[in-house]
């Protein structure tokens, strides 16, 4: 005995659909490169920060990059975005043991 589907539903509930999941397979080198570019600021932006007021917490701009980029990015984007800043502050920001 088959089950038939209503006609209206041809794809399992939860899934996208075809168009939109293949344009959200084609943006991510964008969203990707869009958590690069935004780290990217936070490193310029905390830079100038310790220039012109001296000493600061090492993290206050990368907090705020890191979350927007996860918010408009998704998860893996935020990832790279964490990753990214942690190198930035341990490579140019912590003075060595």
């Amino acid at each position: 005995m088959q089950v038939k589907t209503a006609p209206f539903r041809s794809q399992p509930v939860g899934r996208l659909s075809g168009t939109v999941q293949d344009a959200w397979k084609r943006v991510w080198k964008y969203r990707y490169s869009l958590a690069v570019a935004i780290v990217a600021l936070a490193a310029m932006l905390r830079l100038f920060l310790a220039k012109q007021y001296g000493v600061m917490p090492p993290y206050i701009t990368f907090y705020p990059a890191v979350m927007l980029v996860a918010a408009f990015g998704g998860a893996g984007p935020g990832i790279l975005a964490t990753i990214l800043s942690a190198a930035v502050v341990d490579l140019t920001l912590l003075e060595p043991v």
